[in-house]
């Protein structure tokens, strides 16, 4: 069993609004999984 289509579907949607993000002069980085506690501590 491989990995579901859908994670490529929503991978390529994510691209595409990095693309669109960056070309209106927004930055970005996409982040896998976060250490919520530690987010909260930081923030």
């Amino acid at each position: 069993m491989g990995v579901p289509s859908s994670v490529y579907d929503v991978g390529g949607a994510m691209e595409n609004i990095i693309l669109v993000a960056l070309e209106k002069g927004i930055g970005s980085c996409p982040i896998a999984s976060v250490d919520r506690d530690k987010l909260r501590e930081i923030l």
